[in-house]
């Protein structure tokens, strides 16, 4: 280390603890409650936030104390607060006061995926625990040391993640990924400040919306907690206000297509992209659109211009891949969705797809047992899962490679899920006899 980086470290040391002196008095006065002696805060304004952060907090830290009793008293000893801020990384440790910081709105609140919400959070509080330990061990956290700390740290919530079900921890953090942590570490003091002034300003625009952004990027909010009809709303203010936004029309575009309005959805895209030709999302959104009304070369043509745009857009090649595949085109198909996943390992609906062409195609030499049970296992786990379709895609892979015992098990399961439409119910007990026959499943369209 030279003189000036010592210098650094010197400073960024004196300048916790002094931060420490002023914070300790704030930290006191949002404290919601204790968990077995680790002190919740919250500086929230609104209630239910502060409701919400609590009582997850609780379910994390009681997920981390039923499976792994060690790794929980590492947490009750090395963080004394557990803090709801704003900021870059899901979480960070600051060790004068033995503080974890997690940013609840930005990482841990989808409504979509709750077991998630609380398996990830769970994950943080143990990396960040580790942080503290490495810390009292003497390890100083420099540029020399930071990414071996980084990976250690990282390397505890991975083993706490494999006490889930297979292949979870794969997702879930993860492999170690140190760019995140070599930018933040390269410019923290100044990127803090950059996201406490966005998280405030987003804050400020939500609450009181003045103009066309205002309410457009509202409406991205209403769309993340499934409100989509007040999403449609903030954009039509927007496209009042600004009636060029292309960003509005490709916003409400969405919030049709989750409302299964597909006609609506392609006259916003279609205004979106005449405003803006260059903008990928709006050639996606339009060729899911067409993707559903089962217009498969309208759908391949937009999803062609949204890749010639941005070629690694996930979606887009995940949606050509499914187009391909209604067109019975099994090599492009199968192409589309290899990149969708290297791409995004996490999109699921990728998985699930690329997983039911493996292990059902009608064309034998496309079938892939083995590999169909690996991303159907991942599409399950991305899924939590709670999606039936999953679930069903993992029986007829486990029919494939011959293990109808599982077979039998997960075509069950999808039979016990509530709301079964009677076509999909016929199907699956035609499905059951077949691998309780041992015989092994595909499906002609």
């Amino acid at each position: 280390m030279n003189p000036l980086q010592h210098l650094g470290q010197l400073f960024a040391v004196a300048a916790d603890k002094i931060s420490s002196v002023f914070e300790l008095p704030g930290l006191k006065r949002s404290c919601l409650g204790y968990i077995d002696g680790v002190a919740i805060c919250d500086p929230a304004v609104a209630q239910a936030s502060k409701d919400a952060f609590l009582d997850l907090t609780r379910q994390a830290m009681a997920l981390i104390k039923s499976f792994d009793a060690r790794r929980y008293r590492r947490v009750c000893r090395y963080l004394h607060y557990i803090a709801n801020s704003s900021l870059l990384t899901p979480g960070q440790y600051r060790p004068t006061l033995q503080i974890c910081r997690v940013d609840y709105a930005k990482n841990f609140n989808s409504i979509y995926y709750p077991q998630r919400n609380v398996r990830t959070y769970a994950g943080v509080l143990i990396h960040e625990a580790t942080h503290g330990l490495l810390f009292e061990k003497g390890i100083p956290y420099d540029e020399k040391k930071r990414e071996r700390v980084e990976r250690l740290c990282h390397l505890e919530s991975y083993r706490f993640a494999l006490h889930f079900e297979p292949g979870y921890a794969d997702l879930f953090p993860g492999p170690y990924n140190p760019e995140g942590h070599k930018w933040h570490w390269e410019s923290s003091f100044k990127a803090r400040l950059v996201a406490w002034q966005k998280r405030f300003q987003e804050a400020e625009r939500a609450s009181n919306p003045k103009s066309a952004q205002d309410y457009n990027e509202r409406s991205a909010t209403d769309m993340q907690k499934g409100d989509y009809d007040k999403a449609i709303a903030d954009c039509d203010e927007a496209i009042r206000l600004d009636p060029q936004l292309a960003a509005a029309y490709n916003n409400r575009g969405s919030a049709y297509l989750w409302k299964r309005d597909y006609d609506k959805a392609i006259a916003d895209c279609d205004l979106a992209i005449r405003l803006n030709p260059k903008d990928a999302r709006a050639h996606t959104n339009r060729g899911i659109a067409y993707l559903f009304k089962r217009d498969y070369d309208k759908a391949i043509a937009d999803c062609d211009l949204a890749i010639q745009l941005n070629s690694k857009d996930a979606r887009a090649h995940m949606n050509r891949g499914t187009a391909y595949l209604q067109k019975r085109d099994y090599d492009k198909a199968i192409a589309d969705y290899d990149l969708s996943i290297q791409h995004n390992p996490r999109e699921a609906t990728a998985h699930n797809n690329l997983a039911w062409l493996l292990a059902t195609c009608p064309q034998i030499s496309y079938r892939d047992g083995k590999r169909a049970v690996e991303h159907a296992t991942k599409a399950c786990a991305l899924y939590e899962w709670k999606k039936p379709d999953a679930v069903k895609t993992l029986a007829a892979a486990y029919g494939e490679v011959g293990d109808f015992e599982n077979a039998v098990k997960w075509e069950r399961q999808f039979l016990g899920t509530p709301d079964q439409i009677a076509r999909a119910t016929l199907n699956a007990e035609s499905r059951l006899s077949l691998y309780q026959a041992h015989k092994r499943y595909y499906e002609v369209k």
